[in-house]
Parts: structure tokens; C-alpha cells; sequence
């Protein structure tokens, strides 16, 4: 998931909070579901109108890895019966995520065009599961080290899979990895804590917290992280990592936030409780802004969560009317580029791009 953020300058930073800008105004697209499927949850997007996450058939079927790529909703494929996730796409269309087997256990799957191309296993026995992919096509994730065992944070380059190790502790994950190969998530420490971490040039560096544990969720191509933290007080608050610090984002003047994605402006987005109930958030220019006040209120929508912001300022999120039926929907700036929803009679299978053999290719090369 996870679409990365600007440098923040250390001046700003020790300035405190800037000056309040103008907020931006969004239009709102419904992304169009499968025919026959429902609790459609899109949870990634990348900068080309494609999106990926997972559904469920009105029979009560196991939930089904989706996308919406190449204009229209797409199922990915695997062994019927079985329960996948997608978890994040490429701007090349390589979706990730995680598939169960009949066997119970979970294993990292890779999908290019809808077709699953590779499970990433560390054994017959182990567990693993894929969060998020770079434009290089390098994954990242968690997987048992060995049976039944606790998991580490990994990265698979398209040849090997390689493990991230842990900050002392017994296990660590992988949450987002940048085009740069630097990857953020959180590891246990001796003694049992858990702490966001920045994996960088073979190394793993704890990154602090806001005084309990804390977990970083997404990595900008200048290393700055987004995630969350719990406080002293055991709420827990959104933060993001730039220059050595960790600053807290607050909330929406609820007890508790958490971000979900960052991208290449610094723009964070989330959720925050707001009374008893959540919304999505973005935080921009040092302002945290609750995005139901960013859209026209007429239009019935009530904005729970925003999970993915690209680098065309678009927002990934879900919405629920009154009557409470909810969707996932992307919210574009009035005055920049919409998302693409065509008519249904324009719905192609669009193979445009690269084709699954090049795109392997460039792995093994990589």
C-alpha cells in the first residue's frame, strides 16, 4: 500500500505546527463491484486508477482477492473454495497479497493481469503473507521461519526471499516497501515490546515510538514513515518519522488515530475517532483535516477511513450512506485528475502494459 511522502525539513519540524493552508475539495467515485459479489473492500491504490482488496459472493462465499484495473472490476484467480486477499497493486498492475489454502495455512501470492503467477513459501509447512510491492516489483511481507514458528518480515526480490530479522525480539513484519527497497513495519524487542522499524541496506533500525508500542504502516521514496503509536496513556495516535523524529499527527479531537498511507506530496491519510464513531482523515501541509468536511455533504456520504493516498493527491476510502450501505470509494481534487470509471459498455479486458513475461524478466534481472 502504500503510496510515499516528501522530506520533511528539520526547521519545520522543530518550528512545531505550520500555519494553516487552504483545504482542498474532492469529487467522490463510487469503484464499481464484480456482478454477484458484496462487502467489496478496495484497501490499495496505485496512480492509475487501479485498485485492489477483496470481496465476498451473496452466498456467503470465502472472501475473493478483487482489483478494478483496465476499466472494469476483476476477480483474481486461485483454487475455488479457498480465501484470498490483495492487499496492494503496482503501477504496472502486479497485485499482492495473501491466499489460504485448504491446509489453513496463508501464503504470500503475487498476481499480475488476474492470473496468480507465484506463492512465496518458506516451507511446505509455513505460513506468509505479501502487504505491499514497489515499482520494482520487489515484495514485501511476513513469513514463519519455520513450522508453526513466529514470523519474520521478509523480502522477495524476484530470485530469493530474504529475511529481515527482528529488533531482538521473537518476530517482526514487513508493512510497505519503497522504490528504493527501504521497509518499514514493526519487530518485537527483547523484553516484548514492539517497535516501528526501517529496514535499509541490511540493516534494521528501531525508530522509537510515542511511548508505548508502535508499528510503522507505510515508507515514502525519502524514507519518511507514516504509522501509529500508542501513548503513555494507551491511546493510540498517528505519526509520521522524518529526520530522526517521530512527530504525532493527533486526531480529529477523538482519543485515538492511526495512519494508513503516505505519499510522494507528505500527504498522510487515516482514520481518527471523532466522538464515538470514526472518519477518515488527511494530514497535509501540517494540518490534519477531517476529509467529510472536503466533500459536498448533499451527497449522503459518510467517510469512515481512508486507507491509500497516491501521488495524484487521489484518496482511497469508504464511505457509508445513512441507510448504511457502505462501498469504497476515491476521492479526487475538483481541480486535478479524476479517477477513471468508464460506462459499462466500455469495460475491456485492456491488456495494455507489460506483458507477465517481461515483467519476470526485469525481476530475475533486477
Amino acid at each position: 500500500m502504500f503510496r510515499p511522502g516528501i522530506l520533511l525539513c528539520a526547521a519545520a519540524i522543530a518550528a512545531g505546527p505550520l500555519a494553516a493552508h487552504a483545504a482542498p475539495t474532492y469529487n467522490v467515485t463510487v469503484i464499481p463491484t464484480a456482478a454477484g459479489t458484496v462487502n467489496t473492500v478496495m484497501g490499495a491504490m496505485n496512480n492509475y486508477s487501479g485498485t485492489a482488496g477483496y470481496s465476498q459472493g451473496s452466498n456467503g462465499s470465502p472472501w475473493t482477492a478483487t482489483a478494478y484495473y483496465d476499466g472494469r472490476p476483476q476477480t483474481l484467480h486461485y483454487m475455488k473454495g479457498e480465501t484470498a486477499i490483495a492487499n496492494d497493486i503496482s503501477d504496472g498492475g502486479v497485485i499482492v497479497g495473501t491466499l489460504t489454502q485448504y491446509s489453513g495455512y496463508n501464503n504470500a501470492a503475487i498476481w499480475y493481469r488476474g492470473e496468480l503467477v507465484r506463492l512465496i513459501t518458506g516451507g511446505i509447512y509455513s505460513n506468509s503473507e505479501a502487504t505491499a510491492v514497489n515499482a520494482s516489483g520487489q515484495v514485501v511481507g511476513a513469513m514463519s521461519t519455520t513450522e508453526r514458528s513466529s514470523m519474520h518480515a521478509f523480502v522477495y526480490d524476484g530470485n530469493q526471499t530474504i529475511d529481515l530479522g527482528t529488533l531482538g525480539g521473537f518476530d517482526s513484519f514487513g508493512a510497505d516497501i519503497n522504490d528504493n527497497g527501504a521497509v518499514t513495519g514493526r519487530s518485537s524487542l527483547i523484553g516484548g515490546r514492539r517497535h516501528a522499524f526501517v529496514y535499509m541496506n541490511g540493516t534494521m533500525t528501531d525508530i522509537g515510538s510515542l511511548g508505548g508500542d508502535s508499528a510503522g504502516v507505510a515508507i515514502n521514496n525519502d524514507g519518511v514513515v507514516a504509522g501509529w503509536s500508542y501513548l503513555p496513556n494507551q491511546a493510540a495516535h498517528a505519526f509520521i518519522y522524518a529526520n530522526g523524529q517521530m512527530i504525532d499527527l493527533g486526531t480529529l479531537g477523538g482519543w485515538s488515530s492511526t495512519a494508513a498511507d503516505i505519499n510522494n506530496a507528505g500527504q498522510v491519510v487515516g482514520s481518527s475517532s471523532v466522538g464515538n464513531t470514526n472518519h477518515a482523515f488527511l494530514y497535509t501541509d501540517g494540518d490534519m483535516f477531517d476529509l467529510n468536511g472536503l466533500i459536498d455533504s448533499s451527497l449522503g456520504w459518510t467517510l469512515t477511513a481512508a486507507a491509500d493516498i497516491n501521488d495524484k493527491g487521489q484518496i482511497l476510502a469508504t464511505g457509508c450512506m445513512a441507510g448504511g450501505n457502505c462501498a469504497s470509494v476515491v476521492l479526487s481534487l475538483v481541480d486535478g485528475e479524476q479517477f477513471y470509471v468508464p460506462e459499462p459498455e466500455a469495460f475491456t479486458a485492456g491488456l495494455a502494459g507489460l506483458a507477465l513475461f517481461g515483467w519476470l524478466r526485469r525481476r530475475k534481472q533486477a
